[in-house]
């Protein structure tokens, strides 16, 4: 990629960062007429750049349509945000602990439910072990939980958080449980930029 592209690309992405995630950042006319201009630039180029032959093999078979050879092969399953007062802690016996541990958790939407926290950490170091919840847990605190699934194979109140889940215990110094819900569910906010938000003004106020 020629530098003169690079740098426009590279100020495009950070400005758009600022957008995203400074709440208080208002644009301004001459930052719209920059980011049209950088971006008519930018889409001028990659026009007139040549498809790879990788793309190009990608997607042969798909000449009427070549969106279709990106589409995801398996449907995408729906997940869940919830609050939940949690009743009981498990930690299953034997080699089964290393895997997983299960709160009990009273829910608005689904009653009852057994909630499964996998220990997600591979060899490689990556991903996170969600068994930690069964230690800072107890009974009765209030927790939200983002990005579950049902669990098909257990019975109809069996779910699990993702290695994608964020788990929040009330009380937080940072999130307030039910004001994080009312972010997400009824102003339809992402809890990844709220959280950032809360984050960064944590963090300018110690400075």
């Amino acid at each position: 990629m020629p530098i003169p592209i690079r740098k426009l690309t590279d100020s495009l992405r950070k400005f758009s960062n600022t957008v995203v995630h400074e709440l208080d950042f208002q644009p301004k006319g001459k930052d719209d007429v920059r980011s049209l201009y950088q971006l008519a630039k930018i889409v001028e180029f990659f026009s007139r750049t040549p498809v790879t032959s990788f793309i190009s093999k990608s997607i042969q078979g798909y000449t009427e349509d070549p969106g279709e050879a990106f589409k995801p092969t398996r449907p995408k399953r729906e997940t869940y945000a919830f609050e939940a007062s949690v009743t009981d802690i498990s930690i299953p016996p034997g080699d089964l602990a290393e895997k997983f541990c299960v709160l009990t958790c009273e829910t608005e939407d689904f009653g009852t439910i057994q909630l499964k926290f996998w220990n997600n950490k591979k060899e490689d170091g990556y991903g996170s072990d969600l068994r930690a919840s069964a230690a800072i847990a107890w009974k009765f605190c209030t927790i939200y939980v983002t990005e579950v699934l049902k669990d098909d194979k257990g019975g109809e109140d069996d779910f699990f958080a993702t290695e994608k889940s964020l788990v929040v215990l009330e009380p937080d110094y940072l999130i307030d449980v039910g004001n994080w819900r009312i972010i997400v569910r009824q102003e339809a906010q992402n809890h990844l930029v709220y959280l950032l938000n809360r984050l960064s003004k944590a963090r300018s106020r110690t400075k």
